[in-house]
């Protein structure tokens, strides 16, 4: 027996030896077919990471869309084949019919997100398999999650966010992300850096029905991201699509009778979305208001009552231009007025201030199908913050161990705003020894912030009302300062083979304020053993860079400190010393922080998720202030900024996660 071109030839003797091989030769040979796909949600955005597996009778094959969507798969022929899809995030689609014939190329596959629904659906969420393309170590929560989860008050994200593994929230509310800083993590919108200009903190106000998922990635994670050493917060937002979704909450007011009858608290919450144009644009739009007026026993009647109003509204938007080209846009809105605040039973009325602020975030994306795994992605985004604070008079503050008195000591206005450009390119896949997908980007931003502060003065008492300190200021509050940042990187995701996937990257950031680049050279695997799909193993090894927080730089023009301390009788026992923030190091370097990681991840019957992650980071050349030991401590003390600052955290976390139920 021989084999010609997959025709199977049996030598016989006879007469009957050309007739069967014209016979042989005259069937038909079924061709191989490469099929090509692309993975979309319901409003035609490409989703990537996805899992497809199209099947028939014994036949089966694999494979994962690219960041476009798009995917590629081998099939024997043409015929009638199942397709089953999954993605974190969306429910699955299960055993989708795909007719394939001869001429057919391409198919589009369509994935649902997994959404809040009022009504009932026997539709569960992906419980799939361990992602071995999926290198990075993180955390996630869907919007459902937050919705159902009890935290408080329900309606902050932030108090969300400790739900998170490795996110721990201390005593005065300030979020830690692995250990870091708020300021040493990086907080983004739908793409676009949210954190505050001058802090870095995250202050802006989200509504919690608004977010689709929260993604924390940390340790080890993408080149793409970067000004964060405590890793990426990613909120991405709700959209809408061709059905009208509308929900309402909490739109009975709480009442008070510690005042005779009164509103105390009212937090309604408003949901819309739907379609501007079915089939080719939509939005949503969320929106919260939040009055409380709280009471606080022990004051005098008419001075133990203040009112504090918050307001969120974020819209947002999606147009279909043409089927490969998708343009986004959002807006958001954050308002608060509270007068007398800080009102408590140790700071009376007079210890209050008048605080005003507003913030306003727009941001426009548009996303470009170039060609088959070409996706180009540009947009911009800016946002605008300003505070007031207005103390109740110009009175000294006065601090006793019974409470505050006089007024409070700072008259401050400030303004702050950042515009950003970025753009991405997804690249087309190709293999060399295992299969790449390359991915390169830029990202610049201007920070601004205009600040005019007038402090008066604080004196300190003990308990018989002798003067232990006194504090003036003396010099400009008013300062300017803005900042240039720009940044490059470059990714490839190289799966070596089907269960072992190796990323590089490296990215390069520079500041104006620190007049240099800096490298963040990254790499990461996992590995998923033997081709188990309920284990996968991942390492990682990263340098990492912090975004340079501008309020370092405003301390040497702001307004200086003179201390005077007194003695029991009067006299003055030391001082007056005054207190200075200088930089003249102009070699300042940007804070490099080296983090190893390893992580495991397995699936359990019950539909139980173990994870188990360590983390390394040690830090260096952090920007802090400390003492110059140049001028003599007794009339003045200097603080210079330098690279001095070192961070050590090292930890282990065990998370054990079930899913009951449908959802």
């Amino acid at each position: 027996m021989r084999l010609y071109n997959g025709t199977q030839v049996v030598s016989v003797t006879g007469r009957f030896r050309l007739v069967i091989a014209i016979a042989l030769v005259g069937l038909p040979v079924q061709a191989e077919i490469t099929l090509a796909g692309r993975v979309i949600d319901e409003t035609g955005e490409g989703v990537g990471d996805a899992r497809i597996t199209l099947h028939a009778d014994t036949f089966s094959t694999s494979a994962t869309s690219d960041p476009t969507g798009a995917f590629s798969a081998t099939l024997p022929g043409p015929g009638h084949y199942l397709a089953y899809v999954e993605r974190d995030g969306f429910f699955p689609l299960k055993d989708s019919p795909v007719d394939v014939a001869e001429d057919t190329r391409e198919i589009h596959l369509s994935l649902n997100h997994v959404r809040e629904e009022f009504t009932r659906v026997k539709v569960s969420a992906s419980t799939s398999a361990v992602d071995v393309d999926d290198t990075a170590a993180g955390q996630k929560l869907t919007g459902i999650e937050i919705m159902d989860m009890p935290y408080t008050p329900t309606r902050d994200l932030r108090a969300a966010l400790p739900l998170l593994p490795g996110v721990i929230e201390d005593p005065s509310g300030g979020l830690h992300f692995d250990g870091g800083l708020e300021s040493q993590t990086l907080y983004l919108l739908d793409g676009f850096d949210i954190s505050d200009p001058l802090t870095g903190k995250l202050d802006t106000t989200i509504s919690v029905e608004s977010v689709r998922t929260v993604d924390w990635i940390s340790g080890r994670y993408s080149a793409e991201f970067g000004k964060g050493s405590g890793g990426a917060l990613q909120l991405h937002t709700d959209m809408g699509d061709d059905p009208w979704r509308y929900s309402a909450t909490n739109f009975l007011p709480g009442f008070d009778t510690r005042l005779g009858l009164h509103v105390g608290t009212f937090a309604p919450r408003a949901n819309l979305s739907g379609p501007i144009k079915r089939g080719r644009a939509w939005f949503s739009e969320h929106a919260d208001l939040d009055y409380s007026r709280p009471v606080v026993p022990g004051l005098p009647a008419n001075q133990n009552t203040s009112q504090i109003v918050l307001g969120s509204n974020i819209l947002r938007a999606q147009a279909d231009l043409t089927p490969s080209n998708i343009l986004f846009a959002d807006f958001l809105v954050n308002y608060e007025l509270a007068p007398q605040y800080g009102l408590d039973v140790l700071d009376p009325v007079s210890t209050t201030i008048d605080q005003h602020s507003h913030t306003y975030f727009f941001s426009v994306k548009d996303q470009i199908y170039v060609t088959r795994g070409t996706l180009l992605e540009i947009g911009f985004a800016g946002d605008a913050n300003f505070l007031r604070r207005i103390p109740q008079g110009d009175a000294f503050y006065d601090i006793t161990p019974a409470g505050r008195s006089g007024n409070y000591y700072i008259d401050s206005t400030q303004k702050s705003g950042r515009s950003q450009a970025l753009a991405n390119v997804f690249l087309p896949s190709f293999e060399a020894w295992g299969h790449h997908q390359f991915k390169t980007g830029v990202d610049v931003d201007h920070l601004n912030y205009n600040q005019d502060f007038v402090r008066t003065g604080i004196d300190a008492f003990d308990s018989a009302g002798d003067l232990l300190r006194q504090t003036t200021f003396m010099g400009s509050g008013v300062v300017s300062q803005g900042n240039y940042e720009a940044s490059w990187y470059l990714v490839d995701e190289w799966k070596v083979r089907p269960d072992v996937v190796v990323e590089t990257g490296v990215r390069e950031d520079w500041d104006d304020l620190l007049r240099r680049w800096a490298p963040s050279p990254r790499v990461a695997t996992s590995w998923a053993p033997l081709g188990s799909k309920d284990t996968k193993i991942s390492a990682g090894y990263a340098i990492m860079r912090d975004a340079t927080p501008l309020i370092l730089f405003t301390r040497p023009r702001d307004q200086y400190s003179i201390d005077t301390y007194y003695n029991p009788d009067g006299t003055i026992a030391e001082g007056p010393i005054t207190t200075m923030f200088e930089i003249t190091n102009r070699n300042l370097k940007f804070p490099e922080y080296r983090t190893w990681t390893l992580g495991l991840e397995q699936h359990l019957p019950k539909k139980i998720l173990l994870g188990v992650n360590g983390i390394s980071k040690h830090g260096g050349d952090g920007l802090s202030y400390t003492p110059s030991t140049l001028v003599p401590v007794d009339s003045m003390m200097i603080y210079q900024l330098g690279n001095l600052r070192h961070d050590s955290y090292d930890a282990a976390t065990v998370s054990v996660r079930q899913r009951f139920g449908e959802q």
